[in-house]
């Protein structure tokens, strides 16, 4: 089925995949029945939606645009901690040697 944009006029038992979900939605799931208030405890379909509005491949590629952003950054980071840590590792294995053969 093509997750395209929500749109509130389609038919009571709309479906969307599982995947077109909003992840930031402040309640579970609805993806099966979007347009059926009756289907769905304290539900009201003009204002409760959890889909996606803009339509399901705009809304998990703004999502995995962000997920994929924050690994970037986050492993980054690991790598320049990691790079930094041997650096410091070298310069202080160096500085140890040539004090220990300076003295003897």
């Amino acid at each position: 089925m093509k997750c395209d944009a929500y749109r509130p006029t389609d038919a009571t038992k709309y479906s969307f995949p599982f995947s077109c979900c909003n992840r930031h939605s402040e309640r579970p799931c609805i993806d099966v029945n979007v347009n059926s208030a009756d289907a769905h405890y304290k539900y009201n379909p003009s204002t409760d939606v959890t889909v996606y509005r803009i339509g399901c491949n705009q809304g998990v590629t703004r999502v995995l645009r962000e997920v994929v952003f924050a690994n970037i950054i986050f492993y980054g980071w690991i790598a320049v901690i990691f790079e930094v840590s041997i650096v410091v590792y070298d310069v202080v294995r160096d500085t140890f040697i040539i004090s220990y053969s300076n003295t003897h």
